[in-house]
């Protein structure tokens, strides 16, 4: 029997139907006050908008260039891209007419060839008689998506793409919902809540948003605009400091903090706080603009300094003088509260940070290997760390130990302590705020005496790193002791082993710190600290009681 064939059937083509070209996109409105605020201090403006461009010549070749340059510009830089492909197009013709001609003994390989028939083809050939015609034609790309949500970038099209049907833009970008801001900020708060970001910064970011709302009103996420934005950029650049505080603005809406604070003249809040707020705004208009609900791009790129200014250090250590005045055996029997004796021991020789060693349990410091260690963990109740890194297991400096830390440990242990310091308040911020506020503001700047607004708390870090740099060590176990990253590579993520406490041990007590003057640690005279925590706790028990009956 003979095989039955089947019966060949020419494809179809598929005729794509041409479209008209696509209207440009509108210019993006833009920001006059935050220009006139960038432009105040001094920073470097926004950079041009670059934009790609793409020119055919007669042959149906394509050449492209991505510039911010004006057009006649443009078209010469084209025209000469177009200009060295046509001289590589006779190029190669050239090769396949004439026979290279060599003096070497061997035969030329292909490479050779093709660069000699380039040479030959520039000699014979001028550039500007080279015969090329471009055509421009102004289209816009698809709608893609960017990092910050949705973009259209305007370009220059091949013109087959436009006439083989290119996405259109219709040039606006169209919101319709009756949702307002208050409407959201349940929602946001819920979403801070699921990303674990910190109480301190989700309070911060809806300070922001009441600022927000109380300038331009609960207003339809679809009718925010630019104008809003400029009347936020505004109202914080005369924004004077502490205003939800201070008694003159704290009972005031934001228009009239605004209001007052330009008639009255006060110094605004510093350029750094005025850019976390800009932040914090940005957070939520960019949470909006990935659920659609925002018209894009509001306060992207608004930024009041840049990253590489030099704006001078944040945080500046002690002078060996200024750790003299604050470790003098003078001050060790005016203090009432234990915090107040141990927090510049545990800044100053372990590093720590105010909060860490503010929310230090009795359980945290044991005995691990024959070492007495601290544990810095986030594991207990009300405990929080700044990252990950943070969490480490430092050994105790022999500072310490000297000066009766143990004794200590055992004190808070016999009163029945679960927390280690007694006298502090927990609040949303953690236990820090109670040792940060008494030695910032009062023994740092009224009983030392010490003015300037780079020495803080936090300085004694500044100070335990410049210690362990100046005693060879390398910066990674320095970051490692502070709580920092010690970096990504792959080698230390993969082959190199953690530092353990003998090592660690062993740098703390190479690192050469200056020697100070300092009594060692009495038990008996912070004895009533001891008991007013105790009386304060069951009082705060007998309370719960009460309303849990009542409840």
């Amino acid at each position: 029997m003979s095989e039955k064939t089947a019966p060949v059937v020419a494809p179809r083509t598929r005729r794509l139907a041409p479209r008209t070209p696509p209207r440009p996109l509108p210019p993006v409105p833009p920001y006059p006050h935050a220009s006139d605020l960038i432009r105040s201090i001094d920073a470097a403006p926004a950079p041009a908008v670059r934009v790609r461009h793409v020119g055919e010549t007669e042959d149906g070749h394509r050449v492209m260039t991505r510039t911010a340059k004006p057009i006649h510009q443009i078209r010469a830089v084209l025209k000469r891209k177009a200009i060295e492909h046509a001289i590589m197009t006779m190029a190669d013709d050239e090769l396949a007419r004439i026979e290279v001609e060599s003096d070497a003994p061997f035969e030329p390989s292909p490479s050779a060839q093709h660069v000699m028939a380039i040479a030959e083809v520039r000699r014979k050939t001028l550039r500007p008689a080279v015969p090329v015609d471009l055509t421009l034609r102004p289209t816009v790309d698809e709608i893609t998506r960017s990092r910050r949500g949705l973009s259209a970038n305007p370009t220059w099209q091949h013109p087959a793409l436009v006439q083989a049907g290119a996405p259109q833009h219709t040039g606006t970008f169209v919101i319709q919902s009756d949702v307002t801001l208050s409407d959201r900020y349940p929602v946001y708060v819920d979403y801070l809540r699921q990303k674990k970001t910190s109480r301190s910064s989700t309070i911060g970011g809806l300070w922001t948003l009441r600022i927000l709302t109380e300038l331009v009103g609960d207003k339809r996420l679809c009718e925010l605009g630019p104008g809003d934005v400029d009347v936020f950029l505004h109202a914080i650049s005369v924004w004077p400091p502490h205003a939800s505080k201070r008694r003159d603005y704290r009972l005031m809406k934001a228009p009239a903090v605004v209001t007052k604070a330009k008639r009255l003249g006060d110094a605004p809040i510093d350029v750094g706080t005025q850019q976390r707020h800009i932040d914090l705004l940005r957070t939520f208009f960019c949470w909006l603009e990935n659920r659609h609900e925002v018209v894009p791009g509001l306060l992207k790129g608004v930024r009041l300094f840049s990253s590489t200014d030099d704006r001078g250090q944040r945080r500046k250590p002690f002078d060996p003088h200024e750790l003299e005045l604050l470790f003098h055996p003078k001050h060790d029997k005016t203090f009432t509260k234990p915090h107040q004796y141990w927090a510049r021991f545990l800044g100053y020789y372990q590093g720590l940070r105010v909060n860490e060693l503010s929310q230090i349990y009795v359980d945290d410091v044991s005995l691990i290997d024959g070492l007495w260690c601290i544990d810095v963990t986030r594991d207990r109740p009300g405990q929080r760390l700044k990252n990950n890194q943070s969490r480490r297991t430092l050994p105790i400096h022999p500072v310490l130990i000297k000066n009766g830390f143990l004794d200590f440990v055992k004190q808070a242990k016999n009163w029945g302590r679960v927390t280690l310091f007694p006298g502090l308040v927990w609040g949303a911020n953690g236990p820090g705020d109670t040792t940060s506020d008494w030695f910032n503001r009062s023994f740092l700047r009224r009983t030392c005496g010490i003015k300037a607004k780079e020495k803080v708390f936090h300085s004694f870090r500044h100070n335990f790193a410049t210690a362990g740099e100046r005693s060879g060590l390398s910066d990674a176990r320095i970051a490692i002791m502070l709580g920092h990253s010690a970096g990504d590579s792959i080698l230390r993520k993969h082959y190199v082993l953690r530092l353990n406490l003998l090592d660690m041990q062993q740098s703390m007590s190479n690192m050469q710190f200056m020697p100070l003057q300092h009594l060692p640690y009495v038990p008996a005279q912070y004895e009533q600290a001891f008991e007013q925590a105790a009386e304060d706790e069951a009082r705060f028990e007998r309370i719960a009681e009460v309303y849990d009956r009542a409840a």
